[in-house]
């Protein structure tokens, strides 16, 4: 098996810390330490939605798709914050707030 490179997906400043694919695989959904996180298409390989300049105040450790079009991200920061993304426009949801840096954040499928 040959590999090749497809595509450069550029956005984020340092580096990546987690990458996971939306539950229908048309997204892929980046973040990083950088503080931000970004939403690509699959199919095209562009920026589809990235995070407002205030997403989360530390780096972001780990993220997790709720449905498709609605996200989790994990943060140093003491947060988890669930985000929806419309038509290219992204919205803040909800928010948790631990006691300590939360490093990871799953959902669990009903199916």
């Amino acid at each position: 098996t040959s590999w090749s490179r497809v595509a450069d997906l550029t956005y984020h400043k340092l580096t990546v810390t987690r990458m996971r694919f939306s539950p229908d695989d048309r997204f892929l959904l980046t973040v990083s330490r950088d503080r931000t996180w970004a939403v690509w298409s699959v199919h095209d390989r562009q920026l589809v939605a990235a995070s407002p300049p205030s997403s989360h105040s530390r780096v972001i450790w780990d993220c997790a798709w709720l449905d498709n079009q609605s996200f989790f991200t994990a943060s140093r920061d003491k947060k988890v914050r669930l985000w929806e993304v419309v038509e290219k426009k992204e919205d803040l949801m909800g928010e948790l707030v631990f006691d300590h840096s939360v490093t990871a954040v799953d959902v669990c499928s009903k199916t």
